[in-house]
């Protein structure tokens, strides 16, 4: 079985990452603004239709800074080779797919959406599971 190095491992990160920014320049450019009806339909897709606007726009605020946040440090610890770094990068990923199918009216995968799901996927597999496991095992652990 082959084994991923350090180099190329962390060479898969910076690829998902330029991934990441090619498709924040290509929403950037065919997004359209979001109107007071988009956020009526957002407020059903969660289940909170008693909240004001004004207060679900705070949440929706919080809830994406604690995925971004979440991912963000994920991804940093990842690239550090730290093993907890994997978990949250996984439970980013799995908070951001649950958060765009309640908003899936107005975020859609698209061509990069999928992308970065498979960067994602290998990354986490190959961290957990696969050639890159070595890489995440401490100094004093066993190996069975």
């Amino acid at each position: 079985m082959t084994t991923l190095t350090k180099r190329q491992f962390r060479l898969l990160l910076v690829a998902y990452c330029a991934v990441i920014v090619v498709s924040v320049f290509w929403a950037a450019h065919r997004s359209r603004p979001l109107m007071i009806g988009d956020a009526a339909e957002a407020r059903r897709n969660f289940g909170m239709e008693s909240l004001s606007i004004y207060h679900f726009a705070v949440f929706m605020l919080w809830l994406t800074g604690t995925i971004l946040v979440a991912w963000l440090v994920g991804l940093v610890f990842t690239f550090l080779l730290w093993r907890e770094g994997l978990y949250i990068l996984l439970f980013a990923v799995c908070s951001r797919l649950v958060f765009c199918q309640l908003l899936e009216q107005h975020l859609s995968m698209g061509f990069f959406g999928w992308v970065t799901l498979l960067f994602e996927v290998c990354i986490i597999t190959f961290g957990l599971f696969g050639p890159a496991k070595h890489l995440f095992r401490r100094q004093g652990e066993i190996r069975i």
